[in-house]
């Protein structure tokens, strides 16, 4: 009997912990090539707005978010692009996608962009396709968005790449993908 109300006990201690605690995607880490080579585009850009709506099936949340292109990496196309991901606001309901990318300013950030079956693109590898600008002493560094990613054996530690070191290496990996 005693051993009945652990193991019963220790279940719930043990779903109560999954499910309150962790609220991250896992994931398989990317570093700059894989990005690259998984990516149709690769380009600088700034948000300049968005829109939640209800899926197909009218179960998920997408938002899409519209981005002005200042700077084509690798790849080239439209000086507009929309990317879609999952998770946002539809009146009262929200959800959550833990792992995707979320944009709420309009500050430039690099992002490795994949083809959609439409016009609109989804972020490369959840939110590692995704990098911030950050000034320090004089240098801007590239820093990689991992909110709400989980990887095997803790590699979740986010890139830091110094900006022009970044891009040169990103249009190297992009051009030897591209020669046969």
């Amino acid at each position: 009997m005693k051993r009945t109300a652990l193991i019963s006990m220790g279940l719930f201690l043990l779903t109560t912990f999954f499910s309150t605690n962790l609220k991250a995607s896992m994931a398989v880490r990317l570093d700059l090539e894989k990005l690259t080579l998984r990516a149709d585009r690769v380009v600088i850009a700034r948000m300049v707005s968005k829109r939640s709506y209800w899926g197909p099936s009218h179960k998920r949340i997408l938002t899409s978010y519209s981005f002005e292109v200042q700077q084509d990496v690798a790849g080239s196309g439209n000086k507009h692009v929309s990317v879609v991901t999952y998770g946002g606001t539809v009146g009262r309901w929200t959800q959550r996608a833990n792992g995707y990318p979320k944009f709420t300013d309009d500050s430039p950030v690099l992002l490795f962009l994949k083809q959609g079956v439409d016009s609109s693109f989804k972020v490369v590898g959840l939110c590692q396709g995704v990098f911030d600008f950050h000034e320090d002493d004089g240098r801007v560094l590239l820093v990689q968005h991992l909110e709400g990613l989980s990887f095997h054996a803790n590699h979740g530690r986010p890139m830091i790449l110094e900006k022009n070191e970044a891009l040169t290496r990103i249009k190297t990996i992009a051009e030897h993908r591209r020669t046969p």
